[in-house]
């Protein structure tokens, strides 16, 4: 089974100085982007082509085709901050001339590309800055447009395994955040809007958030509930009853207010008394693995430690170190901690978080591998134990389907909301993610382009659902990861039930115990 992704996009800035200062917001090719403390002026775009641009004022065009190198060059060596101006003065002296001599009424322009996966140090600066982190992704940032299928197919019932939504970090975590203004008197050099960011930052967590849900996780689940009953209202026709709707969780508190909060959205009603798994309930409580979630584990696997130590981690705590003009370089820990900040708040808010400020799209990119090996041996490919893991809530699925093709009345929605362990682990069982080379602290550089991401397949919210449909007389499922479709090797949607029971019945009476 395949997912698709979402590509990071392209974003060409123009800019050009006039004698005042100000700030700007121009909308190119569907992206926004917000350059400030420049003194800046936007052009009309005439026309994009290859690396080339044409701008126009007056109806007379210049093309800056040459100049982009040498603008694109600079900003990788300076950025945009203050030891910037004299290089970029300099060459604006030439291009006003060359303007003026060209009857083009400006003073001069800028232009500037930054392409996916370029290092660069002014992130606060971009409106639509790196977002995937792994675990604490934003739901709404990978998830999909949900289920479009035939009109001659009708659904049967849904099953839906689903992580709660966006929460805070635990008592643990919180601590360690909540340190952090310490470093505030430590800055030697910084950007002015960095320094500014960082000097009036302030955490406003205390130890009662200790993993409860955030208000961004509220919302997560409300309208993953509209969505999913207004693409599937044959199976919604009804109020809620607890033969015609299975509801199940962990004994979390964040999975008990997600799924009371999907409840409520899905039939207008609260909720008494959803069940809570047991503890001997494999489908759902995985403890019997050790499996444990996120930054309440700070238990450290083999490659995860090895990778933790290589050149790549340690060139970021020094690129980190050094973008706050320390002497010194800081500990991995403390790095770590600037990026669990910067991870949660990316996801509680719409606004550029402080401490994402002193990385680069480089550093995010190794640390997320990080995050990838410590899950892929965890919950995923790279544990020993991840068919009996996923099997029980796997055999759930493939049972209850089963009961309907034998002509048993069964459910129209069976829903389970658990973790990051759950959901990971039926991903390796429905082979979502999964490479030809497994991930090691060795290859990094050759896995860029991996299958096994989280911040793809378990962002916060992050859910497998499958619908079970009858097609004329033939049963088919279709299934999706954060309401992406999968589709199969030839590109279909709708898979047939008959393949689905061949494939997996042999793995269910291998691995799953009685």
């Amino acid at each position: 089974m395949h997912n698709s992704r979402k590509n990071n996009p392209t974003v060409i800035i123009i800019v050009g100085f006039e004698p005042e200062h100000m700030k700007f917001r121009a909308k190119l090719l569907g992206y926004v982007v917000t350059i400030k403390y420049l003194d800046i002026y936007i052009y009309k775009i005439v026309n994009v082509f290859n690396q080339s641009i044409v701008a126009a004022y007056s109806g007379i065009a210049l093309e800056l085709k040459m100049f982009f190198k040498y603008a694109y060059r600079t900003y990788l060596r300076y950025g945009y901050d203050d030891r910037a101006k004299p290089i970029w003065g300099d060459q604006f002296s030439f291009l006003t001339m060359t303007a003026t001599k060209s009857l083009l009424l400006v003073q001069l322009i800028v232009l500037m590309a930054v392409w996916p996966g370029v290092s660069g140090s002014w992130y606060q600066t971009i409106e639509n800055p790196y977002t995937l982190f792994g675990t604490k992704t934003t739901y709404s940032d990978v998830s999909g447009e949900g289920f479009h299928f035939p009109s001659e197919c009708t659904p049967l019932q849904v099953w839906m395994l689903c992580r709660h939504g966006t929460r805070y970090p635990s008592k643990h975590m919180i601590k360690k955040i909540n340190r952090l203004d310490r470093f505030k008197t430590m800055i030697t050099d910084m950007s002015q809007e960095k320094l500014r960011a960082i000097y009036n930052w302030k955490s406003h967590l205390t130890l009662n958030n200790d993993c409860n849900l955030q208000s961004r996780g509220v919302e997560e689940m409300k309208s993953l509930a509209t969505r999913l009953k207004s693409q599937l209202p044959q199976l919604f026709k009804s109020q809620y009853d607890e033969i015609s709707f299975k509801f199940m969780s962990s004994n979390k508190p964040r999975t008990k207010e997600s799924i009371n909060v999907f409840f409520e959205s899905m039939f207008n009603e609260k909720p008494k008394d959803l069940p809570i798994a047991q503890p001997s309930d494999y489908r759902l409580c995985l403890s019997k693995w050790k499996q444990k979630e996120d930054d309440e584990n700070d238990e450290k696997i083999d490659e995860e430690k090895k990778f933790e130590e290589s050149s790549y981690v340690q060139s970021v705590v020094s690129r980190v170190s050094k973008a706050m003009g320390l002497e010194q370089n800081l500990s991995y820990e403390d790095v770590s901690v600037m990026f669990e900040s910067c991870k949660y708040e990316t996801a509680w808010t719409d606004q550029k978080p402080a401490w994402c400020a002193v990385f680069t799209i480089d550093d995010f990119e190794i640390l997320g591998y990080l995050e990838d090996l410590r899950y892929y041996y965890a919950s995923g490919y790279g544990n020993p134990d991840i068919e009996s893991m996923g099997c029980p809530i796997l055999k759930d699925m493939i049972d209850n389907f089963k009961k309907l093709t034998r002509g048993e009345t069964g459910p129209n929605g069976i829903f389970y909301f658990g973790h990051t362990p759950n959901i990971l682990s039926m991903a390796a069982m429905l082979g979502i993610g999964k490479d030809d080379t497994p991930l090691l602290s060795t290859n990094y550089e050759n896995m860029k382009s991996r299958q096994w991401k989280t911040s793809y397949i378990d962002p916060y919210a992050a859910n497998i659902i499958a619908v079970f449909f009858k097609c004329k007389n033939k049963y088919k499922v279709m299934f999706s990861l954060n309401e992406n479709v999968l589709k199969s090797k030839d590109r279909l949607q709708l898979y047939s039930w008959q393949k689905i029971e061949a494939h997996f019945e042999p793995i269910i009476s291998k691995f799953c115990t009685p």
